[in-house]
């Protein structure tokens, strides 16, 4: 729900982000600026950043098929870079910082795979399986 800080009484409140069936809001993070949303969809934890001034959105696009992503520790409030965390099956967990204007992200850490793991060597991708009830499964399958 969305409200003036002046007019905080109910009968003001507007919906800013409608229920979806197919989403599921797992968290959400506030700037001055923008409105970040961790969801899953599909059984993928994306971000999805609304800018509060003109009201565009955008899905941080984290180029590989299969991932998670988690909001991180936010704590400026006037700002307009995110800090994520995020991992896949070849990608180690890694800490990034998103320009949420210029959709730009800077990688901040990355935890280290013991030998000689060089993630340029796997691949991930999405596959769908039928179940026995008839829906699309989404198992995730990493190789070389």
């Amino acid at each position: 729900m969305e409200t003036s800080k002046d007019l905080t009484d109910m009968s003001n409140w507007k919906e800013m982000i409608p229920p979806n069936k197919d989403v599921h809001l797992l968290d959400m993070e506030i700037f001055d600026n923008h409105l970040v949303l961790s969801e899953r969809e599909n059984g993928l934890r994306g971000l999805r950043v609304i800018n509060l001034i003109t009201g565009d959105q955008h899905s941080v696009n984290f180029g590989e098929e299969t991932y998670a992503s988690y909001l991180s520790t936010n704590k400026e409030f006037n700002t307009n870079v995110l800090r994520y965390n995020y991992s896949s099956l070849v990608t180690p967990w890694s800490t990034y910082d998103y320009n949420m204007d210029t959709k730009e992200k800077t990688l901040m850490k990355e935890t280290k795979v013991l030998g000689d793991f060089d993630k340029e060597n796997y691949t991930s991708e999405r596959i769908y399986a039928d179940a026995r009830d008839g829906k699309k499964g989404f198992p995730k399958i990493a190789g070389l």
